[in-house]
């Protein structure tokens, strides 16, 4: 069969449209959370590393700097509702809230 050049530019559109939607129906990798570097790190050391930093800050500024339980503003920390991820960073925002060190061991019933 001959193609006249502008079939032959059609078929190659055609082409390249069917891959790209193939491409686009691939499932996605996820990305992995540097996890080789991370997984031998106890949680103490975890929530030492910028990537928590980063995410207790923004929790912090959704909260307006407040204890969600008294009100206090001073001796701040981020209690995780759930210990459902591996990596605290990774914990929805649903599942952080702010509350003072006297709220928090009320919480975890240290006295």
């Amino acid at each position: 069969m001959f193609y006249s050049d502008t079939e032959k530019k059609q078929i190659k559109k055609q082409n390249r449209l069917i891959a790209n939607w193939k491409k686009s129906k691939r499932p996605k990798k996820k990305k992995k959370h540097k996890a080789k570097k991370y997984e031998n790190l106890s949680y103490n050391q975890l929530i030492k590393l910028p990537e928590w930093k980063k995410r207790r800050n923004q929790i912090l500024i959704r909260d307006n700097y407040t204890c969600q339980n008294c009100g206090q503003k001073i001796h701040l920390e981020v209690h995780h509702i759930t210990y459902r991820y591996k990596y605290p960073w990774l914990s929805p925002n649903e599942d952080l809230i702010i509350l003072c060190e006297i709220c928090h061991a009320k919480i975890h019933n240290i006295t």
